[in-house]
């Protein structure tokens, strides 16, 4: 097996300090999780994009959450962000038809990259399961994390320059 690349030693750094802010997320300040996440989620869209697209070695699976330990992120998330948990979007990105509008919550968007980045964190600490924690990142981001993060990195900015900062 090749030796670690740099990206995928910064995706992992940058996924342990997400997931690490999300787990801890309740003893901080809204304003302090707010401006750790604008700068973990931009890091973490550059990142994902550079990680090798190698096919699994195995078939080991990532280290399944639980729904309890995501409603629980969920939860302290929704109530660290109060009154900023919810945003306005459409996910609908392409077609002829109008997109409809929908709100969202933001702690959504939070819990389920976690849930997503701390599967494979459960996988790239032991040499012969690299490969398949790096292939569950890069799949899950191209079929699911990488809108929340996109969209939540939205809902970050507008709640760090449109309300009174703490």
């Amino acid at each position: 097996m090749p030796p670690p690349s740099e990206p995928l030693e910064a995706f992992v750094e940058v996924a342990r300090s997400y997931c690490g802010l999300i787990e801890q997320v309740e003893t901080l300040s809204r304003d302090t999780v707010l401006d750790r996440l604008a700068v973990l989620l931009p890091r973490l869209l550059e990142l994902a994009v550079q990680l090798p697209s190698d096919e699994p070695s195995t078939d080991v699976d990532a280290g399944e959450v639980s729904y309890g330990a995501w409603r629980e992120r969920f939860v302290a998330v929704n109530h660290t962000l109060g009154d900023l948990g919810d945003y306005w979007t459409s996910m609908d990105v392409g077609g002829d038809q109008e997109p409809e509008v929908v709100n969202l919550p933001l702690a959504d968007d939070l819990a389920d990259i976690w849930r997503d980045l701390r599967g494979g964190l459960s996988l790239v600490d032991v040499p012969e399961t690299v490969v398949d924690a790096v292939w569950e990142w890069r799949f899950n981001f191209e079929i699911h994390w990488g809108a929340h993060a996109v969209e939540a990195l939205r809902a970050v900015h507008a709640a760090r320059t449109h309300s009174p900062r703490d």
